[in-house]
């Protein structure tokens, strides 16, 4: 046995030199199974679907969520998969690593979690799952840290709020209080123990101009969100509230500033705004538009930022035909990572990953001049979550990004690891 012990702490130290020296955006090999873990999630479905969902706990585990369908009727459930820093299933989380939910009422009206973030309560680190209620309205669920519900929270581990929208995107402020919002554009924000927060908007809620699936706290307190208008052809904005929840009329114009996407958001250091999505652009060899990543920055006082990219905007081929941008992270040293679906053919869609420099330029020394597509299979990937992840092996930054994929026929729970 001591031998076997020895022989493991040489294999890892290999492993991690291997990984140290690494080029830049090349899949992390002591991760998972050569960087990819592949999760098959339930036997009784034969359809996964990902969420624009992934949070990094304090210890460097990962939590991801899908939802997993059955082909015949509406019957699904939702789950978050919790992962070991290393890529491994956690078996201490939930039942053998999984957390299965279901929030649908009859016939799977509205019912759906969409988004998850961790909570920091004391020495506590506490999951957030939010998402909608099955007879309609907002419905946000905490989860204590091995996956057991947290009956603490609301009313039996549980809020609804009937009119509280649904909560595609949610954020975890620094005093603990949790803000969403949705695509009918409403914002709610709880307290810490799941009660409104009656000093925020009228009675906890904000009705915002815009339908949103992203939300961006700067160091403010001020909430950052972006999205299509609510009603009529009104563009794509980006918008700002002060932390009572009114309208903020110093950012942009009177509060709002308009980018050409926006799927996601992130704010870096100097509480500048970055807006990820995609912009079209004309291909002279296919003869056909197709569409690029993305990522427009703006000021922290909602100007378009001009010594970004070209005009504010850069924007990045991946595979030649339609890339997009659904997760946007910036790294300790500034740089800009955008995640997304890459198409390499008019059907195959992988998962693409670039890294842009401070400038708005892209990172020639990460991956492919800058960009990195990985292809699992020959059907497609469906890539909708990044996070920047502090590998406890090495105290490095590393990427982690989240979806799900098809191989041979059955769907799987994907998550990959990226040197940084």
């Amino acid at each position: 046995m001591p031998q076997r012990t020895f022989l493991n702490s040489v294999i890892l130290v290999a492993a991690l030199a291997l990984a140290a020296h690494a080029q830049p955006g090349s899949l992390d090999p002591i991760f998972g199974s050569n960087g990819v873990n592949t999760t098959f999630v339930s036997t009784t479905q034969n359809n996964l679907s990902p969420e624009q969902a992934i949070a990094i706990q304090s210890d460097g585990k990962i939590l991801t969520m899908a939802d997993a369908h059955l082909n015949t009727g509406n019957s699904f459930t939702n789950v978050v998969i919790r992962y070991n820093a290393d890529g491994s299933l956690d078996s201490t989380f939930g039942s053998g690593g999984f957390l299965y939910m279901n929030w649908n009422g009859l016939n799977n009206t509205f019912g759906n979690a969409y988004s998850l973030a961790t909570q920091v309560i004391g020495s506590d680190e506490k999951i957030i799952v939010a998402g909608s209620q099955a007879s309609g309205g907002l419905r946000v669920d905490r989860y204590n840290s091995d996956g057991s519900v947290d009956t603490s929270f609301g009313t039996n581990g549980r809020t609804i709020i009937t009119n509280g929208g649904y909560a595609l995107a949610v954020a975890i402020q620094t005093d603990g209080k949790i803000v969403t919002i949705g695509d009918v554009g409403t914002m709610v924000r709880l307290n810490v123990d799941g009660s409104l927060d009656k000093a925020f908007g009228s009675g906890g809620i904000v009705q915002t101009s815009l339908k949103s699936r992203t939300l961006g706290l700067q160091s403010t307190n001020k909430i950052i969100t972006c999205g299509g208008a609510t009603s009529g052809r009104g563009g794509i904005y980006v918008e700002r509230f002060n932390s009572n929840g009114t309208l903020d009329g110093s950012f942009g114009s009177s509060g709002k500033a308009s980018v050409p996407s926006c799927n996601n958001v992130a704010i870096d250091r100097s509480d500048r705004v970055l807006a990820g999505g995609s912009v079209n652009q004309a291909n002279s060899t296919k003869k056909v538009t197709y569409f690029d990543f993305a990522v427009t920055r703006l000021t922290a006082a909602g100007q378009v930022d001009n010594t970004f990219g070209v005009g504010g905007t850069c924007a990045v081929d991946i595979a030649g035909f339609n890339d997009t941008v659904w997760s946007v992270k910036v790294q300790a040293s500034g740089q800009i990572l955008l995640v997304g679906t890459a198409n390499s053919t008019s059907t195959d869609q992988n998962t693409g990953v670039a890294r842009l420099n401070s400038n708005g330029t892209l990172d020639t020394t990460f991956g492919q001049n800058g960009r990195v597509m990985l292809d699992l299979t020959t059907a497609s990937e469906y890539t909708r979550a990044g996070a920047i992840q502090l590998d406890p092996a090495c105290g490095c930054e590393k990427l982690i990004t989240s979806g799900t994929a098809e191989l041979s026929g059955i769907d799987y729970a994907i998550a990959a690891r990226y040197i940084l």
